[in-house]
């Protein structure tokens, strides 16, 4: 098909990276076709102001008229900077409706520790018309969204809400009385954030840093972005073919899953197969689920409670390990030892 061979987003070939934007838009709507009676029902229950719908952060009303609020105003500055407010709303509607849901998945229920995608919506709109002909503004604006939320996804704020929730419901705490909690920590880390990333390359020397936050991420899509808006590129048909085929895949691994209990593959996982997160840590895991199966088929379920602390005190320990000698090397301004982490 003449797909080139190195993905720009993935660690992988391109066509494979390709499929997974196609398997990512169908899991989305596996998860809205699974969860459409519950959402239904609780919405229902809410309007009639049930106390048993009323477990929720806040009611499905107001989530859905503060999201509304809050395209339109993403659409509104898009506009405002010189693009077409239809692409803005493509690039968060992707953005918040397909790859942070996902990748949110992928930590919450799947026990990733990070989150990293294998494509960018312009990618995406790259399957169907060639980028060139965006135009300069729109395409300025791409690398500046890129750059800040769909491409590397270590954290996203919609986790934090799913784990808080999870936390909430085994505490017994009513999930409510979190929402205030959880709008101030975001602000509180906003500005902390926001002021050690001015502080910090200012008296540190930002070349000094970690290379991927201030050499590498923070310019990547002003670089590729860059030979689009000189020249025009060349439309590549296979792409679209590697794209459905990837929504194809995740529609079969969805249907049997659903139909056959024995089917041992989950279309997550298809989701997740070149994110930087799998490439990384692959063998720990395949490790850890050797582990898991042998001492749950000869030890069985008292076995692996009692070992369950063993293997969270490995964690803890290194963690623990990393955290030391940074504060070490902080103090006494020597080197910090390699932790293993990209």
């Amino acid at each position: 098909f003449g797909i080139p061979h190195s993905a720009a987003h993935a660690a992988s070939a391109d066509f494979v990276a390709t499929q997974t934007a196609g398997v990512y838009i169908i899991l989305v709507g596996l998860m809205a076709y699974t969860a459409w009676t519950r959402v239904r029902r609780v919405w229902r229950l809410q309007a009639q102001g049930a106390p048993e719908a009323a477990n929720t952060l806040m009611s499905f009303r107001s989530a859905t008229a503060c999201l509304a609020i809050a395209l339109v105003g993403l659409a509104a500055c898009w506009t405002y900077a010189g693009g077409h407010p239809a692409l803005g709303l493509l690039e968060f509607g992707l953005y918040l409706f397909v790859q942070a849901i996902i990748m949110a998945r992928a930590t919450a229920e799947a026990g990733t520790p990070m989150t990293e995608g294998s494509f960018t919506p312009l990618d995406i709109l790259g399957y169907f018309t060639s980028r060139s002909r965006l135009g300069a503004a729109n395409l300025t604006l791409f690398a500046f969204s890129d750059t800040l939320f769909s491409r590397d996804l270590r954290g996203i704020v919609l986790t934090g809400f799913l784990d808080g929730q999870k936390l909430a419901d085994g505490v017994g705490l009513a999930r409510r009385k979190l929402l205030a909690v959880m709008v101030g920590a975001i602000i509180f880390a906003i500005i902390v954030g926001g002021a050690l990333h001015i502080w910090l390359p200012y008296h540190q020397g930002a070349v000094t840093m970690y290379s991927y936050v201030y050499s590498a991420n923070s310019i990547q899509f002003w670089r590729e972005n860059q030979p689009l808006i000189v020249s025009e590129d060349q439309y590549n048909l296979g792409k679209l073919v590697a794209f459905f085929s990837g929504a194809a895949l995740c529609i079969f691994l969805g249907l049997m899953r659903r139909h056959y209990l024995w089917w041992p593959l989950h279309p997550l996982g298809a989701a997740l197969s070149v994110s930087w997160i799998l490439c990384v840590f692959w063998f720990p895991m395949l490790v850890a689920w050797l582990l898991k199966t042998a001492i749950t088929r000869y030890g069985g379920l008292k076995l692996y409670v009692k070992l369950r602390p063993v293997f969270l005190g490995l964690i803890f320990g290194e963690f623990s390990m990393a955290v030391l000698w940074t504060i070490v090397s902080w103090i006494f301004g020597t080197g910090v030892p390699v932790f293993p982490w990209p």
